[in-house]
């Protein structure tokens, strides 16, 4: 009887196998779910509605945007990695720098940013910019806005996209190379954010490029410097940060696809292939270039090494800093 059971198990096993390769290879069986952890109308929202479009195109299942705003993006990262526990297998999550680097390190999130995650695709690299209301804080550069800080009699208001958002954290290493203050101002979405500084509510923020291209065009906004290594092609006349003065705020701001740990190697390999291969068509890539993303093409290896160095570097730092959530 014995033998029987165990012969029975063995004959299963390779059976078991096939079953579960088989539903790789046919994944997507069901609508996917691309969960944004930001408000509608940021760049990760961009991204998330780029990208949709020729998933399912390839795969032939529609991919719905599923916005999950709060608290830097961790509770969208949450309700991602929750999607594990219930072996959902559709969903995928727009990973980001806030809640993936500084999130982690600043609030008690119940995932760990590494082990609860596929990191798949870095989908590109977005600019962050110093930006100022020019009829508000009539200034040129960072040493001018240091300058404006220093003579304010009340510090100057900055909006970020939260509390702990990588904006926060750019306005906080400003602060902090220039030795002046700034009252940091926290919005709960992009679109919140963009409004107030449209309407003249607000002087100054540091955000990412894409969704403050247009206000940079028709002279809303002036952009003081950008956070990344080299100056943005969007902006080839804005110096970086390190060259007006502020090292510190050098910061590669990404956005990727990630998904549950527990989606398998062959649909995490088929979703890798259909993300590079749109982003390297012509249209997504004009329309990239057009919002002033920069892409760095690696591998999802490549990808999540330069995340977990990230993780590394960062978490001392925001835990340094004695961040507090709102």
């Amino acid at each position: 009887m014995l033998r029987r059971r165990l012969l029975t198990s063995a004959l299963a096993l390779p059976l078991l196998g096939r079953v579960q390769n088989a539903r790789a290879v046919t994944w997507p069986e069901r609508p996917v779910r691309i969960i944004v952890p930001f408000g509608a109308g940021g760049a990760s929202d961009i991204v998330a509605r780029l990208i949709a479009a020729p998933l399912q195109t390839q795969f032939g299942q529609p991919f719905v945007i599923d916005n999950r705003p709060g608290a830097g993006g961790t509770l969208g990262a949450a309700a991602a990695a929750a999607a594990a526990a219930a072996t959902d297998g559709h969903t995928l999550v727009i990973s980001a720098h806030s809640p993936i680097v500084i999130g982690p390190a600043m609030y008690n999130v119940p995932y760990d940013p590494m082990r609860s995650f596929r990191h798949i695709a870095l989908v590109g690299v977005i600019p962050f910019v110093a930006l100022v209301r020019p009829d508000k804080l009539p200034v040129t550069d960072l040493r001018g806005l240091a300058e404006a800080a220093r003579r304010s009699p009340t510090p100057i208001p900055f909006a970020s996209a939260g509390n702990g958002a990588l904006g926060h954290i750019v306005g906080l290493a400003f602060m902090k190379s220039f030795g002046v203050q700034l009252e940091h101002v926290p919005y709960r979405n992009a679109s919140m954010l963009q409004s107030d500084l449209a309407a003249g509510n607000i002087p100054m923020t540091f955000d990412g490029l894409p969704q403050m291209l247009n206000y940079i065009r028709n002279g809303t906004l002036r952009p003081l410097a950008v956070t990344t290594a080299t100056r943005s092609p969007r902006l080839p006349e804005v110096p970086t940060a390190a060259e007006a003065g502020a090292p510190e705020m050098a910061v590669d701001n990404w956005l990727g696809v990630s998904a549950p740990a527990s989606l398998p190697d062959e649909a995490a390999e088929r979703v890798f292939a259909a993300i590079d291969t749109a982003l390297q068509s012509a249209e997504i890539v004009a329309r990239m270039d057009q919002l002033g993303f920069m892409r760095q093409p690696l591998t999802s290896a490549g990808f999540t090494a330069m995340l977990q160095d990230q993780v590394d570097s960062w978490a001392p730092m925001i835990r340094a800093a004695n961040i507090r959530p709102d």
